[in-house]
């Protein structure tokens, strides 16, 4: 009987070994893509927790695109592995942070995660320490993340005053799509954004007195398909098409 455990018990580390190794072959592109772990002393004074990816096409003389990407509430840096890795193996330095309060990174009040001098709750603190790396493209800096982390993308674009991120997709969390005289307009300006709403989401797309499945035919996501302008008049666009 003890003999039998004994085998057992090998057997299962073997297949924990095999499974680690596969795992990291996988998400490394077969040794392609290097892999840091980090603790970064951010511009608004804290500690992020990130993993840094860098795809073997990047270097300072072939300067690559990168994205910040960032989980949802009380979430943290792993849980969006699944895209970072992916971002990663197309040829994208990725920066994966744990937002302030989250995982290993510094926790501050979280009434304070959206003052503008935290930085996005950290994911802009990333914006900016991407844009000095030397194998970065600044030119060519994305911001993604679910739900809280799309907020924190969101808040970013808005305090992007230096003109640091050229794209954001934002996934099941809303732009904003009104000024302070509540008339539409594009938060976005010129970058190239993109909204994922969940069909069924609890907390958000919910305007006009229609259900987050009808998202796409809400004034608000009219607007955000042209570009900031009022719908009232305008041919409907449709989802899944780049306008």
């Amino acid at each position: 009987m003890k003999r039998n455990a004994k085998f057992w018990v090998c057997i299962a580390l073997l297949l924990c070994l095999i499974s680690s190794v596969g795992a990291s072959v996988f998400q490394t592109d077969f040794g392609a893509t290097e892999y840091h772990d980090l603790t970064i002393e951010t511009d608004s004074g804290h500690k992020l927790d990130a993993l840094l990816l860098v795809p073997e096409n990047a270097t300072a003389q072939d300067k690559a695109p990168a994205i910040v990407v960032s989980h949802g509430w009380y979430n943290n840096r792993e849980m969006q592995d699944l895209n970072y890795v992916e971002y990663a193996r197309r040829g994208y330095v990725v920066l994966a942070i744990s937002m302030y309060g989250h995982g290993d990174s510094e926790v501050i009040p979280s009434n304070t995660w959206w003052d503008d001098k935290n930085n996005a709750n950290g994911l802009y603190d990333g914006v900016k320490y991407l844009s000095r790396l030397p194998y970065v493209d600044a030119d060519k800096i994305g911001v993604t993340g679910h739900s809280n982390g799309a907020l924190a993308c969101r808040e970013a674009v808005l305090q992007d005053e230096e003109g640091l991120i050229s794209a954001a997709l934002l996934v099941s969390n809303d732009a904003v799509y009104k000024d302070e005289n509540d008339a539409f307009y594009n938060m976005f300006g010129s970058r190239d954004a993109a909204i994922v709403a969940c069909q069924y989401d609890e907390f958000f797309h919910r305007v006009d007195g229609k259900a987050p499945r009808e998202f796409i035919n809400q004034s608000t996501a009219q607007s955000f398909l042209n570009f900031g302008a009022d719908p009232e008049g305008l041919e409907a666009r449709t989802a899944d098409v780049f306008y």
